[in-house]
């Protein structure tokens, strides 16, 4: 207990002196590649922005399915329009301080709807375990595709199959669930549905990257999919680092080609953040636009009007 006190104390301090120098690097990278990144920015396409921001909406549509496979496989009854509603209502909570409150405020809501302390912690495991596992898994084998074989990629390989073979194990010792654990076929389903979403997640971000010259997604195609999904991986990872700030940036950098150094194209994806951001809120009030009518709807079905 007084371990994982001082391990949670540790990792809190690094957050807090982690987050400004992320930020100050990526000003520091701006500013050395500030003419190459200016030309590239002034020759930006809006409609691949566009896209990709539409793309990112979308893929709320499939992150929920994964907490109905979860929760049905655990003898839940809850419709994927209720988890969706969840989902969705809560989308603003991602952007409060520390990254962890959309989980928080949707597992809260899941709870008060009567599931079990114990289904919520494996909803909780699988929703992190398996995009890691599937993310590494994809990613490296994408890289290797394009011929890049190096350690790292073949290690990540490896490192995701681990994950998503023992995540099983994981979840069952973890929470001394029965000896029958998960069920094999939902689990694959599970699988399945987080590598559809990371499917969509990135296309939207090969969608943002086309908008700049000189980035050549049509070349490299895979390697751009690869190295947002190795990125995205290793900042989920660094539990040090907020949301993967700095992190994500960095090592996508090293990996994608362009035009800029390492630092300009570490500032290019960093403006993806602002495209999940926008399509978080086109999700969020395209949801709620579509709540209103249904219960306008609703009342005037009730009312016979």
């Amino acid at each position: 207990m007084q371990a994982g006190r001082m391990a949670r104390r540790i990792i809190a301090i690094l957050r807090w002196l982690f987050t400004p120098a992320a930020v100050l690097f990526l000003a520091w990278a701006a500013y050395r590649s500030r003419d190459a990144f200016q030309t590239v920015v002034a020759q930006a396409h809006a409609a691949p922005i566009a896209a990709a921001v539409v793309l990112w909406a979308v893929s709320h549509l499939v992150t929920p399915v994964l907490a109905w496979l979860v929760l049905r496989g655990g003898h839940t009854v809850v419709s994927y329009k209720v988890v969706l509603g969840i989902h969705a209502r809560r989308l603003p909570s991602r952007y409060l301080p520390g990254g962890i409150w959309h989980t928080v405020s949707r597992m809260t809501d899941l709870h008060r709807m009567g599931i079990s302390r114990t289904q919520l912690s494996t909803l909780v495991l699988m929703e992190n375990l398996i995009p890691l596992g599937v993310t590494m898994t994809i990613g490296g084998l994408l890289l290797c595709l394009t011929g890049d074989t190096r350690s790292p990629m073949v290690g990540a390989i490896f490192g995701g199959v681990l994950i998503l073979a023992s995540t099983p194990l994981v979840v069952r010792h973890r929470l001394f669930l029965d000896k029958a654990g998960l069920a094999l076929a939902p689990y694959i389903a599970s699988v399945l549905v987080v590598a559809a979403f990371w499917t969509v997640a990135a296309t939207a971000f090969a969608s943002y990257w086309l908008a700049f010259p000189g980035t050549d997604v049509a070349g490299s195609l895979f390697k751009t999919y690869g190295a947002y999904l190795l990125a995205w991986a290793a900042g989920f990872a660094a539990v040090f680092a907020p949301q993967g700030i700095g992190v994500f940036e960095w090592v996508a950098g090293l990996l994608l080609p362009g035009a800029l150094p390492v630092g300009g194209i570490a500032v290019l994806v960093a403006g993806f953040r602002a495209v999940t951001l926008a399509g978080d809120f086109l999700a969020y009030g395209v949801f709620l636009i579509c709540e209103h009518a249904i219960v306008k709807w609703d009342a005037v079905r009730t009312n016979g009007v």
